[in-house]
């Protein structure tokens, strides 16, 4: 397939990623993501292991269940994207708004990802901030 036409294929596929992480995370994990994953969040989170991924989305999901994510840049380059975005959501012990920009870098192979490398300030994040998941 030739360069511009996987990238096409693989900026829909991240739509359909984010539409999904907005209205069914456990869809977005089967459906967007190989089953030979790498999802590292620095000092958060290193995932190899699909069934490790939905827990762990399980938690933020508990935790933070109106969170959101929204696009604000897409850069395709062969077989990545770099996703600019912007996570926001509510936190419930003090009812307070909360949003932080975050970055992800997808690598895509036959239009799923096979590695996600997202930095964020999980400072900004109030149940995030104190969380070490991959423990």
């Amino acid at each position: 397939m030739p360069v511009e036409a996987r990238q096409e294929q693989n900026l829909a596929a991240v739509h359909r990623w984010l539409e999904h992480y907005n209205t069914d995370v456990h869809s977005m994990i089967d459906e967007s993501y190989a089953p030979d994953i790498n999802v590292v969040c620095p000092g958060l989170i290193d995932i190899t292991d699909r069934a490790q991924f939905h827990e762990i989305e399980q938690s933020v999901l508990d935790a933070a269940p109106d969170r959101r994510a929204r696009i604000e840049n897409l850069i395709a380059a062969g077989d990545h994207v770099i996703v600019e975005a912007v996570l926001s959501g509510t936190d419930e012990d003090s009812a307070t708004a909360w949003e932080t920009p975050w970055c992800a870098i997808l690598t895509f192979h036959d239009g799923k990802i096979v590695a996600d490398h997202t930095y964020l300030d999980r400072t900004m994040w109030p149940w995030v901030k104190d969380q070490q998941l991959d423990n």
